[in-house]
C-alpha cells in the first residue's frame, strides 16, 4: 500500500502558543485524496500532521489494482497543483518526494528515454490541474475537514461524507 507524506514542518504561532499548520499543507493532501476517489481509489486515510508528527501530512491509498502510469503520475503531482493553484502560497508547491517518485514512474513509464519523460511528466501535470480545476470544491471542502483533526485525520468512509457522497 503506497503512502504519500509531506515534509514540511508546522509553524508555531507565537501569539496564541497554538500549532497552526499551513493551509497549503491540507489542500496538498486533499488534491492526493480527491484524485484518488475520483479513480476510485480507497483513501485509507488523509490527515495534517499533530505538532509532534515528523512530517506535515500524510495521504494514504489502497489501490484495487495496479494504477495506470498515468493516473499514478496524476496522483503524486495532484497534491502540488492543488496547493498550486488553490492557495496563495507563492512558492514551491508540495513536497520534493512526491516529485522525485513522479518523475522516477515518468522515466520508467518511459522506458528510461528522458525526453519522453520530461513529455509524460508536463502531460501528467497538465492532468492533474484539469483534475484539480474540475474537482476544486471539492480538494476546498475535503482540506478544511482534515485540518479539523490534526493528527488524526479522515478514513475512506469520513472522506465521502464529507464530499457529500456518503
Amino acid at each position: 500500500m503506497p503512502m504519500f507524506t509531506g515534509r514540511r514542518v508546522p509553524t508555531r504561532n507565537p501569539n496564541t502558543a497554538i500549532w497552526r499548520f499551513d493551509a497549503g499543507t491540507a489542500v496538498h493532501e486533499a488534491g492526493h485524496a480527491v484524485a484518488a476517489i475520483v479513480f476510485g481509489w480507497e483513501v485509507v486515510r488523509v490527515r495534517v500532521a499533530d505538532p509532534h508528527d515528523d512530517v506535515a501530512g500524510r495521504c494514504e491509498v489502497r489501490l484495487p489494482e495496479p494504477a495506470t502510469p498515468r493516473k499514478w503520475l496524476v496522483f503524486l503531482l495532484a497534491g502540488a497543483v492543488a496547493e498550486q493553484t488553490l492557495t496563495d502560497r507563492t512558492g514551491p508547491w508540495g513536497d520534493d518526494q512526491d516529485r522525485r517518485d513522479a518523475k522516477v514512474a515518468a522515466l520508467e513509464a518511459a522506458g528510461g528515454n528522458r525526453t519522453v519523460a520530461a513529455k509524460v511528466m508536463a502531460d501528467a501535470e497538465e492532468r492533474a490541474r484539469e483534475l484539480v480545476v474540475a474537482h476544486a470544491a471539492d480538494v476546498r471542502t475535503l482540506a478544511a475537514a482534515v485540518r479539523d483533526v490534526p493528527g488524526v485525520g479522515l478514513g475512506h468512509e469520513e472522506v465521502l461524507v464529507a464530499l457529500g457522497r456518503g
